[in-house]
């Protein structure tokens, strides 16, 4: 009896799994949270979010219950995939955040410094996972997308801006290639300087150098650079200024990890 009881409540679960809307999961109550309190720079207003943080709890406790991992069936295209992953990411920090607020950094929570990345876990699709786990073993390993780096959010001033939309999956390569040119053309992340002749890169660029080439098409004879993968998102005016800097010294800027409060 205990076994057939058991049978017809997964049945029930995945009809309402099934039964979800577009993208497997209600975003509604984390795109309304977005548009309160985060702005055009992408600057959260932890403040008034941990007054009011019920539209980011409901969010918190959809992806809790479903994933790409445990119910494929509901996200059965890699944008939908992708866009579940990366908009977890972002929610999951959030909150985290959030919960320890007022902290002047995320590498601050924790008593070992960067500890909310590799100790706090989340629970994805009812699978308890790291920051770091969900980054480095999802995001990266199986989806292979240098913009990925682009669109989440490490609750930091030098972090890619907090998008104040969801990502989703019929606009997530335009979403993509926005959050890309809007970093790759943000002077403080790609300083092209003629005047001293060098260029100076976010160290997102360092870290994560590796995931950059290898997007790069491969031309005979050269070795894929960071910079290669740069050229087609920057304007035109800085397409021209990076081609006076043929051979200019790459540096890296130092990473604020400040938070990202308004």
């Amino acid at each position: 009896m205990r076994k057939a009881a058991l049978f017809f409540v997964i049945l029930a679960l995945a009809g309402q799994v099934s039964a979800g809307p577009p993208g497997g999961i209600d975003d509604a109550s984390y795109a309304q949270t977005l548009k309160k309190y985060v702005n055009e720079r992408g600057q959260v207003n932890y403040i008034a979010l941990k007054r009011d943080h019920a539209g980011l709890d409901k969010f918190i406790q959809e992806i809790s219950v479903v994933s790409p991992a445990n119910a494929p069936q509901v996200f059965p295209t890699r944008d939908e995939q992708l866009a579940y992953w990366i908009n977890a990411y972002n929610a999951s920090i959030l909150k985290i955040v959030m919960e320890h607020y007022p902290v002047k950094s995320i590498t601050r929570i924790g008593l070992i410094p960067f500890s909310a990345f590799y100790l706090e876990h989340v629970v994805l699709g009812g699978t308890s996972l790291t920051l770091n786990a969900l980054e480095t073993g999802i995001l990266r390993s199986e989806f292979h997308d240098p913009r990925i780096h682009f669109a989440i959010n490490c609750a930091s001033r030098s972090c890619p801006p907090l998008s104040r939309h969801v990502y989703r999956a019929a606009t997530l390569d335009p979403q993509l290639n926005s959050a890309a040119r809007n970093f790759v053309n943000d002077n403080l992340n790609v300083t092209l300087d003629e005047g001293q002749h060098r260029i100076v890169l976010s160290r997102i660029f360092k870290w994560y150098a590796g995931d950059f080439e290898s997007a790069v098409p491969p031309r005979a004879h050269q070795e894929p650079t960071v910079l290669d993968y740069l050229q087609p998102y920057l304007t035109p005016q800085r397409k021209v200024v990076l081609s006076h800097l043929k051979g200019a010294v790459v540096s890296y800027h130092s990473y604020d990890w400040s938070l990202n409060s308004q």
